[in-house]
This record gives C-alpha cells, structure tokens and sequence, in this order.
C-alpha cells in the first residue's frame, strides 16, 4: 500500500487583521493561478476596523473527481462520484451502460511522485483533482481540472500544494480564477515547506493602500 495514503499532511493558517482600513477579500487558490482551469480553494472576507482571524487547514488527501459540472456555475454537483487517489495510486475512468463516466478503486502504481489516471473511455472526457473536507469530509472543493481527454490516456498528476492569495473581490469557493493575468500574488507560498501552524497578519500599507500578508514568528 502507498505510504503516502494513510499518512496524510496537515498545515493550519491563521489569517488574522486588526483595524484595517478597507474590506479586503482574500482569494486562495491550491493550483497554479495561471491554469485555465484553477479553482478558487478559500475566500476570506476581511472587514474593515474590527479584530478579527479565519483558520484555514489544508490536508493532503487529493481526490479525483468525474466531471459533473452545474452548467451555469461550472462547480461540481454535490453527491458526484468521487475516488481517493494519493501519489503512487492509480484509478481508472471508465464509462457505464448508461453512457456515465465513473473512476475504479484506486491501486499501487509505479509512478511514486504522481497521481495517475488512465482513460478507458470511448470519447473525451474531463476530470476534476480536489480535496474532500468538511467536518463529515463529505465536501468536494476543486483545485484543478483537466478538459477533453483523449481514451487510451495515462494522465499522470504530480501535484505540489503551491499555496497563491490574492486580494481580489467578487469570488467565492470553487469559482474559476480568472483574475492571474490581472492581478499579482500577495503569497506564493509552498505548503510542505511551512510548519504545521503558522500565523499571517493582513495589512493595508498606509501610504500606498495595498494590502499585505506578513509571517508572524510566533
């Protein structure tokens, strides 16, 4: 059995502010920014002139999803099948009688570093990576999504929890990020690197009015 896939990883984040100046909404994406397909993973809405902190904890238990998609959001539909399938293991898309595309149980696989899945399927499909969390972890939050694979595929994930915030307004969680080529990062920030907790503040500079995200030491 992979080492991996009972060990999982946690990192907690304590976003915390005091008398800003201005509402801020921090967007936190888990996959490259400039993906077409990267997902909002957490917003935070930071209010202006109050004492406030939001906890934010990651866990390394990536799932993959079928593709189903509400139409006039694109997030996933709630009760979609979904697998987990850590470095190392494999599942495989396959399609049933009816014409739906579903994911096998996952196996041990060759490939120690990647998240690996083979398309047994007789058209193209889609395939949704993300995080099953919630207090019963029954809530499937995107990450990142792949688009019109081709059958005989071996799609093979290495996934790096590459931690990107942003001040940016009008999203929420599993929304599509849109905004990269817009807007620059306040944090990019390798998970596995971080201690199991840490704690960021988030300022506004008084001369410029931007806003920052600080590392505490403590």
């Amino acid at each position: 059995m992979s080492t991996n896939a009972n060990f999982p990883k946690q990192r907690k984040l304590k976003f915390f502010y005091d008398g800003l100046d201005r509402d801020v909404e921090l967007v936190l994406l888990l996959a490259r920014p400039m993906d077409k397909y990267a997902f909002c993973w957490k917003v935070i809405k930071c209010q202006a002139g109050v004492k406030h902190s939001e906890l934010v904890t990651y866990c390394d238990t990536l799932l993959t999803c079928t593709a189903w998609l509400q139409e006039d959001t694109g997030r996933v539909i709630p009760g979609s099948p979904v697998v987990p399938c850590q470095a190392g293991q494999k599942c495989t898309m396959k399609m049933d009688e009816e014409g739906n595309n579903y994911l096998t149980p996952t196996v041990d696989y060759e490939a120690p570093t990647s998240i690996t899945c083979y398309f047994d399927t007789t058209d193209r499909a889609d395939i949704i990576f993300g995080l099953l969390e919630g207090s019963d972890k029954t809530t499937m939050c995107p990450v990142t999504k792949f688009r019109d694979i081709k059958p005989g595929t071996t799609l093979m994930l290495e996934f790096t929890p590459m931690l990107s915030v942003y001040a940016v307004d009008g999203y929420h969680a599993q929304d599509i990020f849109k905004s990269a080529s817009e807007s620059q990062p306040l944090l990019c920030q390798n998970l596995n690197d971080l201690r199991r907790y840490t704690k960021w503040e988030v300022l506004t500079d008084k001369d410029s009015g931007c806003v920052k995200i600080v590392l505490q030491d403590d």
